[in-house]
Formats: structure tokens, C-alpha cells, sequence
């Protein structure tokens, strides 16, 4: 699966904290991965990532996330797993869920 899977940055390189990526499945968007960054007290710390599989569109209703990947690439093996896992035998590209 995950090999099929394509992270594109939807800001330009000069964005820099708080980044965002699309996912896509054969030009399906299938997920989001988000920089991160924790409050320190005085700073910000180290970047880390999330990724988010939300197939129906909807403002907050992600069905699966995974939070702390070290690269957005790890954020979306990640998400490459879970969809592997819900949609063994669907075709590349079709995001519907398992009944």
C-alpha cells in the first residue's frame, strides 16, 4: 500500500512550523499529515507529525489518527498500514471502508 501512497506539501517550502500534507491513493486524497510542534515554556520544541484518515470530508470527524511520527514520510507509512488494514481488497484508489 504504501508505495502507491503520495505526500504533496500544500504550502510553499518557504512555510516553515505547522506544515501540511495531503496524502493520495492514485490521486484520491485518502489522508492529512500535520507538523506539530509542543510549547516548551519559552520555545517550541522539535517538530513531530500526525496523520489523519478522514474519507468522509467532514471538519473533525477523522475516523483514524496517529499522532508523534518522527517524518511526515513515517506519518504516512503509517496511515499506509492503517489502510491496508480497513480496505484489503479494494482497488487502488477506493477509499470506502470494510462493511
Amino acid at each position: 500500500m504504501t508505495a502507491r501512497l503520495v505526500l504533496n506539501r500544500i504550502e510553499s517550502q518557504t512555510v516553515t512550523g505547522w506544515a501540511r500534507w495531503h496524502v493520495t491513493d492514485a490521486g484520491v486524497l485518502v489522508g492529512i499529515v500535520v507538523e506539530d510542534h509542543d510549547w516548551l515554556g519559552t520555545t517550541h520544541g522539535p517538530a513531530s507529525y500526525t496523520v489523519a484518515h478522514n474519507p468522509t470530508a467532514a471538519p473533525w470527524a477523522a475516523l483514524w489518527r496517529s499522532e508523534g511520527h518522527a517524518t511526515p514520510k513515517a506519518a504516512m507509512t503509517a496511515l499506509g498500514k492503517h489502510l491496508d488494514d480497513i480496505r484489503p481488497q479494494l482497488p487502488p484508489g477506493d477509499d470506502r471502508r470494510q462493511p
